[in-house]
């Protein structure tokens, strides 16, 4: 087993145990451990064309992008967004910004950008991503997948739900071709579900998201679950069937806060909760999830503006 395999290895472990601080600890110990490894040995004498050859870190890169997607999870954006770019530079210094290796990081930066509200970034990347997977013969459906799966959330951000319904069957498509990619499966029917909500076609959004919540179950993956079931609650909250609607809201909200803490996913859980209390009557309990919301949206602030 290589020493990135035991990366990965022990990250699964760590992440199993939902201790946050520890994760980051984790990964940042490893950022620091493979960038060490990485570095180009001094010699103070003897023959320079005995010095070894300069290659790019790529263990060190893979870390980098697993940091950044952590931090993204929390809406910890400028930590993300400076880890992302460690691994870009990594990439660059070795001419290798045309390469799928690239394609992937920037990949899952614009996924930071487009949340931080930058959509027109996060679309220029994606596209860009695009390109170099194609131009670099990539013929992984999972890829595209991924791929088409993001462009689709920023043309929905957009308010362009006829571009953003295109992109999520496309990214169907591809993902269909490995069903035991599971996870992705899950992803992309919950994405369209939200999709067809917005349509207001609810009858298709409860077969997609029925079907998302079904693959979260079968693995076990409670950090895509909490967004099926928000998309659930939406859907019950639609057909006015408040009670189920915060039945789904609140176990969404306390697997939220399980799997990112306080986070901008947290907050919007949140508001969620306290929109179906003032449906049912309970207004003191939505001023309650109000509270929770303005609190949690206070330390993502002060914590981004301290970096």
């Amino acid at each position: 087993m290589t020493e990135i395999e035991k990366f990965y290895k022990e990250l699964d472990d760590v992440y199993s145990t939902n201790d946050l601080t520890r994760i980051e600890n984790f990964l940042l110990g490893s950022k620091q451990r493979f960038y060490e490894q990485g570095q180009a040995p001094l010699f103070s004498q003897g023959c320079p064309n005995c010095i070894p050859e300069a290659k790019p870190n790529m263990d060190y890169v893979s870390v980098c992008n697993e940091l950044a997607c952590f931090y993204r999870g929390l809406s910890r954006w400028q930590e993300s967004m400076n880890s992302f770019s460690a691994a870009v530079d990594e990439l660059k210094r070795f001419h290798l910004n045309d390469t799928p290796n690239y394609a992937m990081v920037l990949l899952n930066m614009a996924g930071t950008c487009r949340l931080m509200g930058d959509k027109d970034k996060a679309l220029k990347n994606f596209t860009q991503a695009g390109d170099i997977f194609k131009s670099s013969g990539v013929d992984n459906p999972y890829v595209y997948a991924s791929l088409y799966n993001n462009i689709a959330l920023v043309y929905k951000d957009l308010g362009d739900v006829e571009s953003a319904l295109s992109y999520l069957l496309y990214a169907l498509e591809n993902i269909e071709k490995i069903p035991e990619n599971v996870t992705e499966l899950g992803s992309t029917c919950n994405n369209l579900a939200a999709l067809y909500i917005s349509k207001g076609d609810l009858d298709k959004a409860q077969d997609h998201v029925g079907r998302a919540i079904e693959a979260f179950k079968q693995v076990g993956d409670e950090a895509h679950y909490h967004a099926a079931l928000n998309t659930r609650g939406t859907l019950n909250f639609q057909r006015e069937d408040y009670i189920s609607a915060l039945d789904d809201f609140s176990a969404a909200l306390e697997l939220t806060e399980k799997v990112y803490g306080k986070s901008t996913a947290y907050v919007s859980g949140c508001e969620n909760c306290a929109r179906a209390c003032e449906k049912l009557g309970d207004t003191k309990r939505a001023e309650d999830y109000r509270n929770l919301a303005r609190s949690a949206q206070a330390l993502i602030e002060k914590r981004n503006s301290a970096v």
